[in-house]
């Protein structure tokens, strides 16, 4: 299932509109802390409205803030944060975007923003690397068509290190929502392998499922999941009768 990130502004029922009519399957509201709980019930009440499924996500923009301090107090479907260096690669972040920002490319070879160390730090903490779409749709607008060379490298370093990425739009606007079959098209002409592809518009969801059921207290940590006393004496019942 395609969940979309994006920020609104107010224009959260133009989103859900645009989103059903591009066969888009979800969109997660991305708000910084001082907006998060109103946003959150804006989103509630849309729910209710409408059968698109719909998320809210905090946005962090500094290093100060602690993400699972936040994500203990918000509860938030996602945590996502823009990149600027490692440091950004912390436990209980989600999702870091906007990677391909770098000042410049380096005398020998591309500043992609990634590299194995920061890679490996991701795989660590469980932290997925997004393609910013709108990011890289404006820089060629401007002129930077650089920022396509190293979204093209940073798909080989993923791939090199068995790393996924997801794709989302982070439209500030509805019209700049994508068509998930564009979608896929412009990440496989720029070097996304056709698996890496496809489960770039997967995983967002994954995610958020997994923050589900930590926030409810089903999961003790990613991949370990807490059993009822229920389902822990049918776990024993079943290990019995082996």
């Amino acid at each position: 299932m395609f969940v979309d990130i994006v920020i609104p502004s107010g224009n959260e029922e133009e989103f859900v509109l645009m989103a059903e009519s591009l066969g888009i399957n979800g969109l997660c509201f991305l708000y910084r802390k001082s907006d998060y709980s109103a946003g959150r019930e804006k989103i509630e009440l849309l729910s209710k409205k409408h059968s698109l499924n719909l998320f809210s996500g905090l946005l962090i923009d500094s290093d100060k803030l602690n993400p699972l301090k936040l994500k203990k107090k918000f509860k938030p479907d996602l945590l996502c944060s823009p990149f600027h260096d490692r440091k950004d690669i912390r436990k209980g972040l989600d999702v870091v975007f906007r990677v391909e920002d770098s000042n410049k490319d380096f005398l020998r070879f591309r500043n992609s923003g990634l590299d194995f160390v920061k890679v490996n730090l991701m795989n660590k903490f469980k932290v997925l690397y997004a393609v910013d779409f709108s990011f890289v749709r404006d820089s060629i607008d401007e002129g930077k068509a650089e920022v396509l060379s190293r979204l093209t490298q940073n798909f080989k370093i993923l791939r090199k290190r068995k790393a996924d990425f997801i794709f989302a739009s982070f439209a500030e606007a509805p019209c700049d929502l994508v068509n998930p079959a564009d979608a896929k098209s412009f990440l496989v002409a720029f070097g996304a392998s056709t698996e890496q592809a496809k489960t770039a518009f997967s995983l967002a969801h994954k995610k958020i499922i997994m923050n589900d059921k930590f926030n409810n207290g089903l999961l003790v940590e990613d991949g370990v999941v807490k059993l009822t006393d229920e389902e822990f004496k049918e776990y024993l019942d079943r290990a019995g009768r082996k």
